[in-house]
């Protein structure tokens, strides 16, 4: 997916969530990418399968967490 810095100072993404009904799945240690203000990053959201799997035609919600803890939540549709 492609995201976009809308602010004013740079954000670096260091984790995010994926959730789907009661199954999640969270990547902490994630080394994501440094975004300048109103630059445009292309991110992947891995999951390793043992929690489950993007489905087609669901719906799943996504945070991603920056270093200074700002969390930006969003819904997608597989």
């Amino acid at each position: 997916m492609n995201i976009r810095n809308t602010g004013v100072v740079v954000k670096w993404l260091d984790a995010y969530g994926v959730n789907y009904y009661s199954n999640q799945y969270t990547k902490t240690n994630w080394t994501g990418p440094v975004l300048n203000p109103n630059q445009v990053a292309a991110i992947n959201i891995i999951i390793d399968g043992s929690t489950f799997t993007f489905q087609s035609k669901n719906t799943y919600t996504i945070a991603l967490t920056t270093t200074r803890n700002n969390i930006f939540t969003f819904t997608i549709t597989a």
